[in-house]
C-alpha cells in the first residue's frame, strides 16, 4: 500500500467485503492527505485506521485487555526502528512497548455510514473507557 505504512490485505480481510473495503479507502486516503505533510499528524492518523488497527490489533487494546502488537510494530516499523544506526543502541526497551501500549489503547472497532454507497462501514473510534490511563 506504501512503502511506510504497510498493511496486509490477507490478514485484515478488508478485500471486497462490503463492510470492510471503506476502511481501505480511509487508509489510502490518510496516506494521500498527509505524504508530504506533518509525519506527526500522519502518525497519530493512524490510530483511527481500520487498516492499521485491524492488521495490528489496535482495536482489541484495551485496559482490560492489553495487546502490545501495535505499539511495539509503532516504535520498531514506523516511528523509531529497533536500533540506531549510528551508535547502535536500542531505540526502546520492554518499558517504552507497555508505556505506548497504554497510551494507543482504547481505539475501538465501530461502524460508520459509507458516504459512496451509504452502507455500514467498518470505523475505528476512540473509547475513552478502554483507554488505559495508568500513570507510567
Amino acid at each position: 500500500m506504501s512503502a511506510h505504512w504497510a498493511t496486509d490485505l490477507d490478514n485484515i480481510g478488508f478485500s471486497f467485503d462490503w463492510y470492510m473495503s471503506y476502511g481501505l479507502r480511509l487508509h489510502w486516503d490518510l496516506i494521500r492527505r498527509n505524504a508530504v505533510g506533518n509525519f506527526r499528524d500522519l502518525a497519530q492518523g493512524m490510530y483511527t485506521d481500520p487498516a492499521m488497527g485491524y492488521w495490528l490489533d489496535n482495536k482489541d487494546n484495551s485496559r482490560f485487555s492489553p495487546n502490545q502488537n501495535y505499539a511495539r510494530e509503532l516504535l520498531e516499523l514506523f516511528l523509531l526502528g529497533a536500533i540506531d544506526v549510528f551508535t547502535g543502541q536500542a531505540n526502546y526497551d520492554e518499558d517504552s512497548i507497555v508505556a505506548a501500549t497504554g497510551y494507543v489503547s482504547g481505539y475501538v472497532e465501530s461502524s460508520q455510514i459509507d458516504p459512496i454507497y451509504n452502507n455500514e462501514a467498518v470505523a475505528i473510534e476512540f473509547d475513552e473507557e478502554e483507554r488505559d490511563d495508568t500513570v507510567r
